[in-house]
């Protein structure tokens, strides 16, 4: 993303269309409260997915002990 400032909505929108991408869903299937494997039946697959493809597009690393917080 080029952005140099990120809006929370902006990331939200971004984060959201990953996820969307990566499990094969509707953008308007999602709800920010979603849980990837809880409520979006996502697995470790795809949530490592999700990780690795938010870290190239925000340009950013994701540590082990943050991921599996997020998961």
């Amino acid at each position: 993303m080029s952005d140099a400032f990120f809006t929370r909505d902006s990331v939200t929108a971004r984060v959201v269309k990953i996820v969307a991408d990566v499990i094969d869903i509707n953008i308007a299937e999602i709800s920010i409260d979603d849980r990837l494997a809880d409520d979006l039946y996502a697995d470790s697959g795809d949530a490592a997915l999700v990780l690795m493809d938010a870290e190239i597009a925000f340009d950013i690393d994701i540590s082990d002990e943050d991921a599996a917080k997020i998961v």
